[in-house]
Order: structure tokens, then C-alpha cells, then sequence
């Protein structure tokens, strides 16, 4: 009876649906942990499943496991269930647990994407004509492989750091503001006069001279800053060398969005760190909890322009400028607006000081919201 075909007008993909067929689109939708990622995505994981849900195998708790693919299903709880990694205990009582094995699944993934690394198209078979030609479906097919394929590990420890808080700016534009000193930016070619644009470096942060840092950009309400772009206190939950979480109650003037961009630094301090949303979600008591990753521990604010066939130049926009730093193996880049990136493009970037042409060569990182590229000079 479950796995009856059943006429099902809500399936984009196929005709018929069944009941074991919505049930294993529901535990995979679960475990591709779709609270941490941007809804368009979601709704991408779940069209897809529309058509390859099938691939997943249920198996009763009795069964022996495998060692990669597993996922445990307690039949009495309310949770989808949870990665499972063979051990010597049995499950008890057997007829309370149900295994799905989703290495069919993985092997699908695996394949759809290998021929999209070599540049070939795989088959639709029934997903939506234009599906494997979005620009988010590589990036798709890897987290669903990590999800549904071999047991992921967590890379860094975290340490508890409840108690702590720190400053937190949402939004590209609003980072390269406090970047830049809370002021707006001032290009090199915008500046007349017979000496260069003066300037001060502070552990990364660039401001102009009469801003002073440790005063004026701290106390928001006591200075005359753009409203538009706010920073605010949040609370520090966790912390690891990869990144962190961190919670806020009151999140007026600021939106979060997964893929967002998010600049951090403690209180007393005047260096911004640059990181990215990872996901959100609700915690109790109606506070909202965002998960960041880091991407550099110092950045400057710029400006950039792209320019066409014709050579017609755009509007100066602002971006973000990331230093090289050997340490980290971090090279030169740019956080700009998504989009900016195609590779060998050529376009302009100016610091306050030049204006440099540039070719863009490596795309680092891409989201729904920015686009982290290398370039070398021109």
C-alpha cells in the first residue's frame, strides 16, 4: 500500500507520487538541514526530490547497517531522525527503528555533478527543462552530497561564549560604511586639491583622519552617521576558528538573510571581521540565531566599476577589498555585489588613493547576495 502509485498534480516531476515516496521526500528534506539554507535553495532540494526520493532506501532497524549513507528513525519520536554510525549495540527494540540508506541517492549526485565539472549537461529526466543551467545547482548538488553522503565531521570545536557580546553590521553596503570610518567613501578621482586624500590604517579599518575611531564610530547615537546603516550589539553563543553563532533579541534596523554578508568585532575594538551567514533560525524566547563562517579577519572598504563591450562605464558601487595574507593562505579579493564575477572580466576598483584596472581570475565564494572573487592587476 505504500509504495501504490497514486496520481499527484502537486509533483513537478513525475505524474505519480506514492506515500513512500513523500515520506522519504520529507526525511531527506530534514536531514539537507534546510533551516540553514536560503529558501530558493529549498525549493530546489525539494523539486529535486520530487523525481529522485525513490532512490532512498528504508530498511528496518534490524537490518545491519552500512558504514556511510545511514540515517536512524525512531518510529516513536517526532524528529526525522539523525545521522547513524555503526556501533557494536544492537537497537532495541528492532521494530521501533527503520535505517534509509541514501548511497543510491549520493551515487546519483556524484554523477549529475561530475558531468556538470566537465561541462556536460545531464539529463533532466523530468525536472524542470532549465533546472542543471541555474547558477546555484553546483553549489546545491555539493551540500546534498555532504548531507546525504558519506557521515561529515565537524571540522572545528566550539567553545562555548555565552555572556559575551559583540557589534554586528548585516549587508554589504552597510559594512564598507563602518569600513570606511562611518562615512561615506570618498574616491580618489572625487578628491581636488594638491595633496592626496588623507588616510589612517587601524588594525585594518580605514577611516579618514578627522573620524576618530575609538570615539565617534562606537557611539552611534552621539555622532551624525547615516541612519540607513546601523550596527548593533549581539550576544556571542559560540565560537571556533571557522566561525560562530550569535543571538540578538532585538534585531530592529537590521535584516538577516542566509547568504548575507556580516561584519563582527568586539566591543572595545576597531577591527571589523568579515564573515557570511550560514543559517538562521528561531531561538526560544523569540530571539533570532545566526550561524557566521568566517572569510577575513581584516578588510577595507572600496569602490568599483564595471565596464561593457562598448567600454560605457557603470556607477561607482561599493565592495569590499580583502588582503593577501600568507598566513591564512587568503589571496587578494573582492567582495562585490552578486553578479560582478565572470572570469578573466576586467573592471576597476578605487581604494581612495588610485584607481586600479583589474582582471578577475578565481571565484572564491559565491551566495544569493555577494560574489568573493581573486584578481590580479592589469
Amino acid at each position: 500500500m505504500a509504495t501504490a502509485p497514486v496520481p499527484d498534480a502537486l509533483n513537478s516531476a513525475v505524474p505519480e507520487s506514492s506515500v513512500d515516496l513523500v515520506y522519504k521526500q520529507a526525511l531527506l528534506v530534514d536531514f539537507a538541514d534546510p533551516y540553514h539554507l536560503p529558501s530558493r535553495m529549498v525549493a530546489l532540494i525539494q523539486h529535486y526530490l520530487n523525481r529522485w526520493a525513490k532512490l532512498g532506501k528504508l530498511v528496518p532497524g534490524s537490518q545491519p547497517p552500512g558504514k556511510n549513507c545511514q540515517f536512524l528513525i525512531d518510529l516513536e519520536s517526532d524528529k526525522a531522525g539523525e545521522l547513524f554510525v555503526p556501533t557494536e549495540a544492537t537497537l532495541a527494540p528492532a521494530e521501533r527503528y527503520r535505517l534509509l540508506d541514501t548511497t543510491d541517492i549520493a551515487r546519483k549526485i556524484h554523477s549529475q555533478l561530475s558531468k556538470l565539472q566537465k561541462g556536460e549537461q545531464p539529463a533532466t529526466d523530468g525536472l524542470h527543462s532549465d533546472f542543471f543551467e541555474s547558477d546555484m545547482i553546483k553549489d546545491l548538488l555539493k551540500r546534498l552530497l555532504s548531507s546525504w553522503g558519506v557521515n561529515p565531521k565537524r571540522t572545528f570545536q566550539r567553545t562555548e561564549r555565552n555572556g559575551d557580546s559583540v557589534d554586528v553590521a548585516i549587508g554589504l553596503q552597510t559594512i564598507a560604511y563602518w569600513l570606511n570610518g562611518g562615512t561615506d567613501f570618498v574616491a580618489s578621482s572625487d578628491f581636488v586639491g594638491p595633496m592626496p586624500q588623507q588616510r589612517t590604517q587601524l588594525g585594518g579599518r580605514y577611516a579618514t583622519v578627522e573620524n576618530d575611531l575609538n570615539d565617534g564610530v562606537a557611539e552611534q547615537a552621539g555622532a551624525s552617521h547615516n541612519p540607513d546603516f546601523v550596527y548593533a550589539p549581539w550576544e556571542l553563543v559560540d565560537e571556533s576558528a571557522g566561525g560562530m553563532a550569535i543571538r540578538s533579541q532585538h534585531v530592529s534596523g537590521q535584516q538577516a538573510r542566509v547568504g548575507d554578508l556580516v561584519a563582527v568585532r568586539t566591543p572595545d575594538g576597531n577591527t571589523w571581521e568579515i564573515n557570511t551567514i550560514r543559517w538562521l533560525k528561531s531561538a526560544p524566547g523569540g530571539a533570532i540565531e545566526i550561524g557566521i563562517k568566517r572569510i577575513s579577519p581584516v578588510a577595507g572598504a572600496i569602490v568599483y566599476k564595471t565596464f561593457d563591450e562598448n567600454h560605457r562605464e557603470s556607477e561607482f558601487l561599493p565592495a569590499i577589498h580583502v588582503p593577501e595574507m600568507g598566513a591564512l593562505n587568503q589571496k587578494a579579493g573582492i567582495i562585490a555585489y552578486k553578479g560582478t564575477f565572470r572570469p578573466d572580466r576586467e573592471l576597476f576598483y578605487d581604494d581612495g588613493y588610485r584607481l586600479i584596472r583589474i582582471r578577475a581570475i578565481k571565484l572564491v565564494e559565491t551566495t544569493a547576495h555577494f560574489d568573493h572573487f581573486e584578481y590580479i592587476p592589469v
